[in-house]
């Protein structure tokens, strides 16, 4: 049986698009089109985009997934009038890449518009989970008191503050192998790519043409620091803006567990850290969160395993206490650049030819040789979906579902758990129960975040 649920959202949008947009279509088609420009912006593969002017992989079987054969109609749409752009070619993924045309980059003046699409599931166990899941994030949603005047003033000074100091730029720029790809693009947005330089040719390109190279999240640039900082604010504004708007209304509010990896989506899990510490403070709440979380949930899997080696036992202690980051630092990296290390180690191809990854091996060989296994055996993306369902399964399924069982109001980010400070004992209990019930040796920091006199 099919199942649909309509979903409601909130879209901040140039007000000159939405005035081309209104012009051309309405009703149905018109909402169908904000879904492209929602999942092009904010609503598909999250994690990977930083900014608006790379082209998305945005495959047609999700269109007509989430929208039927009608997609054709609000795609041509926005093709035709200029609103988005499209790759001529399929992309390695075997589907055209979209993004908002650049002409809107320099947009000041921006409207809310709220749209819905249905959400539909063939799974009638999967459709009544996340009809649950939906209700009890929402159950305790209203016990929250939403400050909205100090989150959109948040974003108003993040936005104005926001410089070209804040990216590692030119030297700055870690060069994951000896030559690599860099993607140069003018003052319209078109791209162009420089094809295998090494960090010293590409530095000196850039310097001839009095432009910076820049890692934008996804791939190397070589861009004008001014045009690149603002379509950073534009990102930063927009994307910000939507999830604080979503928090309006309680039909833009959402929960569900992700298919893939089993984590708990809702409004909170991708939610500024910023905003999010300003809405725990103001509801003077607690959060505790896994220290060094995919190392100390790699960590368990590998004693449960019986992997063994002195490397893994250095392993396991600096996972599990407060010095694993530390100990790169030590080494001579940035606790950034050792995140990243991590990040590529864990999340990455299985590429020998990393420098990180050379890095990563020559001090934890064991460790390295069991991640290399697991990805050549399952898959590259397999590592990560392994992590993340351990993760899912200890903080959802045992910690954040029995903290609901004993009626405590409580909200989950992946790894952490945030709740109201006369629970804190409670929680502190159930959480100690659950890492006990396993063998679990992570360390858990819990931060109060409290409102102090000025």
């Amino acid at each position: 049986m099919n199942h649909k649920k309509k979903v409601y959202r909130n879209l901040l949008l140039p007000k000159s698009m939405v005035e081309e947009l209104t012009k051309h279509t309405k009703g149905k088609t018109l909402q169908n089109c904000y879904y492209i420009l929602y999942i092009i912006t904010h609503g598909f593969n999250k994690h990977d985009y930083m900014n608006f002017q790379s082209f998305r992989p945005i495959p047609n079987k999700r269109l007509f997934k989430m929208l039927g054969s009608g997609y054709i109609t609000p795609l041509n749409i926005l093709l035709f009038n200029g609103i988005i752009d499209r790759t001529e070619k399929f992309s390695a993924s075997n589907c055209f890449r979209y993004r908002i045309a650049p002409s809107y980059y320099c947009e000041k003046e921006y409207i809310k518009v709220k749209f819905s699409y249905y959400q539909k599931t063939d799974n009638t166990e999967q459709y009544e989970n996340d009809v649950h899941e939906l209700r009890a994030f929402i159950k305790n949603f209203r016990l929250l008191d939403i400050p909205f005047d100090e989150l959109y003033a948040k974003i108003d000074s993040k936005v104005d503050e926001l410089s070209i100091n804040d990216y590692k730029t030119d030297d700055q720029v870690e060069w994951s192998y000896k030559k690599m790809d860099v993607t140069e693009i003018d003052e319209d947005w078109l791209f162009t790519t420089l094809k295998r330089l090494t960090k010293q040719e590409a530095l000196l390109i850039a310097d001839q043409k009095n432009k910076l190279i820049v890692n934008d999240g996804q791939k190397i640039c070589m861009v004008d620091p001014e045009y690149f900082i603002l379509e950073q604010k534009n990102f930063t504004k927009l994307a910000w803006t939507a999830s604080v708007d979503n928090l309006q209304e309680e039909s833009t509010l959402y929960g569900k567990r992700n298919q893939t990896n089993n984590r708990l989506d809702t409004n909170f899990t991708n939610f500024s850290k910023e905003l999010y510490d300003i809405i725990l403070t103001h509801n003077q709440m607690g959060e505790s969160d896994l220290m060094n979380s995919q190392p100390a949930i790699l960590s368990h899997i590998l004693r449960k395993e019986g992997v063994q080696g002195d490397d893994v036992e250095l392993f396991h202690h600096l996972t599990n206490n407060d010095g694993f980051y530390e100990y790169f630092i030590k080494d001579g990296m940035e606790r950034n650049d050792a995140k990243q290390m991590i990040f590529q180690v864990f999340f990455g191809k299985d590429r020998v030819d990393n420098p990180m990854t050379k890095r990563f091996r020559k001090i934890f060989p064991n460790v390295s040789r069991y991640i290399s296994a697991y990805k050549w055996e399952q898959g590259d993306n397999s590592f990560a979906n392994l992590l993340q369902r351990f993760e899912s399964n200890l903080f959802i399924d045992k910690i954040y579902y029995d903290l609901l069982e004993q009626g405590i109001t409580v909200f989950s980010k992946h790894d952490s758990i945030s709740f109201f400070i006369k629970d804190r004992e409670a929680v502190a209990q159930i959480i100690d129960k659950h890492f006990q019930s396993i063998g679990f040796s992570g360390k858990i920091r819990t931060e109060y975040k409290i409102k102090t006199a000025a």
